[in-house]
């Protein structure tokens, strides 16, 4: 290493080609820097780094993080003589761009070691004029941590949530506890295919607060499958108030008739102001005649055929 700066290409510098001491240097040709010749800033430098022939590269060494100097890289406007309070006591090189009024910055830095991130101090947008992934190389878990709620929103309409999840693999997995909520509108969830709702331990729950409904809607059937056991069912519907209501505000005259294997209950309008419970199951209704002994009766409608529950008080 020599010492001090090694020109070349910049005329009237000095017979020996070096500058010992210089205020202003303005080079009107090109400044070129080989081999292991450094350029000093500050207790920095910047040099071009050639120990491995295969990868030489253009290098930038920043001072080792004191009290006093910090390993920063910071890019800005009007940053000359500004005090800008914001990287004290960093200790690992970052490399920073901060905005026009110098209050704020989006770097790239460690925290810790072999931790990469991506910060800021102020809300941090990213921002793709197409597709934007979150990949890892080899099968590692993508982590993201947060402080407060965590948000999608419509580029166009900030109100709006659009929030695509898929997996070419069978199973999308939220470990934990994990709210899926919207404080306006509706929250919907789409799949082309099976949705499966699981809980590794403890029940998985679907609620609404407010007061609201909560609406499960499916172009075919709603099932409720075992997950040790497909064939098998457990469902347990639990209401604070002990009531369970089956309604709709449409008319509904269409019947479940006897399926294999299945029982269903179901709202039936058979006319105006008479809506009575539907019932399907696989065991036809049995004729009995003696109707003596009973002393009221509740319509209902079972297997597609209108028929009366004989009751008794006693």
């Amino acid at each position: 290493m020599t010492t001090g700066s090694r020109t070349e290409g910049v005329r009237g510098i000095g017979s020996n080609g070096f500058i010992r001491t210089v205020g202003n240097l303005t080079v009107t040709g090109d400044l070129v820097v080989l081999g292991e010749n450094r350029a000093l800033a500050g207790t920095g430098s910047f040099f071009w780094e050639d120990a491995d022939s295969n990868a030489e590269y253009w290098a930038f060494e920043l001072p080792s993080g004191t009290s006093e100097h910090v390993p920063v890289l910071g890019v800005g406007v009007g940053l000359d003589g500004v005090d800008l309070g914001l990287f004290d006591g960093i200790t690992f090189p970052t490399m920073a761009v901060l905005d026009a009024d110098r209050d704020s910055f989006i770097a790239i830095d460690h925290s810790a070691d072999d931790a990469a991130r991506l910060r800021s101090n102020t809300p941090l947008t990213i921002e793709s004029g197409g597709a934007f992934y979150l990949r890892t190389s080899s099968g590692e878990d993508i982590n993201l941590v947060f402080g407060g709620a965590f948000r999608f929103r419509d580029l166009a309409d900030s109100e709006a949530v659009r929030l695509t999840i898929s997996n070419e693999g069978d199973t999308v997995t939220f470990a934990q506890a994990c709210t899926w909520a919207t404080s306006a509108g509706q929250l919907t969830i789409n799949s082309a295919s099976n949705f499966g709702l699981h809980a590794l331990s403890g029940f998985a729950i679907l609620s609404s607060s407010g007061g609201n409904s909560l609406h499960l809607q499916c172009g075919d059937a709603f099932n409720f499958s075992d997950k040790d056991d497909g064939d098998a069912v457990r469902v347990t519907i639990a209401s604070a108030t002990g009531a369970i209501a089956i309604g709709g505000g449409a008319s509904n005259t269409a019947d479940i008739g006897a399926v294999a294997d299945q029982v269903g209950i179901f709202r039936h309008e058979i006319g105006a102001g008479n809506t009575v419970l539907g019932i399907s199951q696989e065991t036809a209704v049995a004729t009995e005649t003696d109707e003596t002994k009973f002393s009221h009766k509740m319509q209902v409608r079972i297997n597609g055929a209108t028929y009366f529950l004989m009751l008794t008080a006693t």
